[in-house]
């Protein structure tokens, strides 16, 4: 897991400066898992509309072990 310096970010229609931590990033960068450092918040990403499960399951336990409520993350359709 990476942490980057404070960023700026655009959430919940109001700028808001805070760090962020790189947990994950495919070596084909075909997905990426990044979080805040009270584990609020995770995004995970993909380039695809659609992520396969086994890579999925992947990640939630990766998320898991490092402290996230994986029970939160909801999945949202994508489409292009």
């Amino acid at each position: 897991m990476y942490e980057y310096g404070r960023q700026y970010s655009y959430f919940s229609q109001k700028l808001l400066l805070h760090a962020f931590y790189l947990i994950d990033l495919d070596e084909d960068y075909s997905y990426t898992v990044i979080g805040v450092p009270n584990r609020k918040y995770v995004w995970i990403m993909s380039r695809e509309s659609s992520m396969n499960s086994d890579i999925f399951e992947t990640i939630i336990n990766k998320l898991k072990k490092v402290g996230y409520d994986t029970t939160q993350i909801k999945t949202i359709k994508q489409e292009w």
